[in-house]
């Protein structure tokens, strides 16, 4: 499986990228072209959208890659404040994304923002296509041979490992 990966800096820290505007949106179409669920990480209780994405909420399948075990472990209920909300990917919650946000890093309970965070991307069978970690500012891109990811990955941002 390739792998690419997307910093929001340079190496030296001075240079700034986003994955922003038409950029944005073509990663977030074909995300929902690829996979059935997304799922965010809502930490508190003010944030943004929560109300507006109930509609497309769904239980974790138990298939899906834990892709928050690096904040808490397995378990998110260790840590109250945290909590998973998983959402099935259709075309309205397309929309929604594209209308809400205008950036991938937009996606943060923080600098100004009251976002859900850390949006990942689940194919049907529970493993990963994309995920982000916003404060980090970093971005993971993981398509199968048969997922076209040239159009999001061919601004040169992207590194393949």
């Amino acid at each position: 499986m390739t792998r690419y990966v997307f910093y929001d800096t340079d190496v030296t820290g001075k240079e700034e990228y986003d994955i922003g505007g038409q950029d944005y949106a073509t990663l977030i179409k074909i995300c929902c072209k690829y996979c059935s669920t997304l799922s965010f990480r809502v930490s508190h209780t003010d944030t943004s959208f929560v109300e507006k994405l109930e509609r497309f909420a769904v239980n974790r399948n138990n298939e899906l890659h834990n892709v928050y075990e690096h904040y808490y472990g397995n378990n998110p209920k260790d840590n109250e404040l945290i909590e998973i909300r998983y959402y099935k990917v259709n075309k309205e919650l397309e929309e929604f994304l594209l209308s809400a946000s205008n950036s991938v890093f937009d996606w943060i309970y923080g600098w100004g923002h009251t976002n859900p965070e850390d949006l990942a991307f689940y194919r049907e069978d529970g493993s990963l296509f994309f995920y982000s970690t916003a404060h980090e500012g970093v971005c993971v891109l993981t398509p199968n041979a048969n997922e076209t990811v040239d159009e999001i990955v061919s601004n040169g941002l992207w590194q393949k490992s």
